[in-house]
C-alpha cells in the first residue's frame, strides 16, 4: 500500500519497483470511488510532478489525475481497481459528473465509467 506522506519521487520508484507484483495500491477516495470509499486501485505507472497539497489529496482530476504527496505529487498514468482492467488514468480525469465531455468517444466513454463502477459479477 502507497503511503502518500512519502516524497512522490520515492513513490515512483516504488510504483515501478513493484510492477507487476506484488503491485502498487491505495485505497480511492469517496470523490473517486462513490459515496463509501476505500475501493482498492492498483497503479501501474506514475510520474513526478509539481504540486503541493495535504498527503492523499487529489490535485487535479481534469484530463490526468494528479495526487499530492509528502513532497511534490504524482501524475497517475495507468490505473486498474479491483477486478478491472488496467486503464490510463486520463480517462477517470475526463469523467464528469456522470457525463462524458464533449467529443469523447464511445470506448473512452466506456473506459472511464468502467473505471468508477464495480466489476460486474459473472463467471469467472
Amino acid at each position: 500500500r502507497l503511503d502518500w506522506t512519502l516524497p512522490a519521487e520515492v513513490l515512483a520508484r516504488k510504483i515501478r519497483a513493484f510492477n507487476p507484483v506484488p503491485g502498487a495500491w491505495t485505497l480511492l477516495p469517496p470523490p473517486l470511488s462513490g459515496e463509501g470509499g476505500g475501493e482498492i486501485l492498483k497503479i501501474w505507472q506514475a510520474g513526478v510532478v509539481p504540486g503541493k497539497g495535504s498527503p492523499g489529496e487529489v490535485l487535479e482530476a481534469a484530463g490526468r489525475l494528479v495526487v499530492a504527496c509528502g513532497k511534490d505529487a504524482l501524475a497517475l498514468a495507468e490505473l486498474q481497481k479491483a477486478g478491472g482492467r488496467r486503464q490510463d488514468a486520463a480517462l477517470a480525469g475526463r469523467r464528469q459528473r456522470g457525463r462524458p465531455p464533449p467529443g469523447t468517444s464511445p470506448t473512452a466513454t466506456r473506459a472511464a465509467y468502467a473505471l468508477r463502477q464495480p466489476p460486474a459479477a459473472g463467471p469467472q
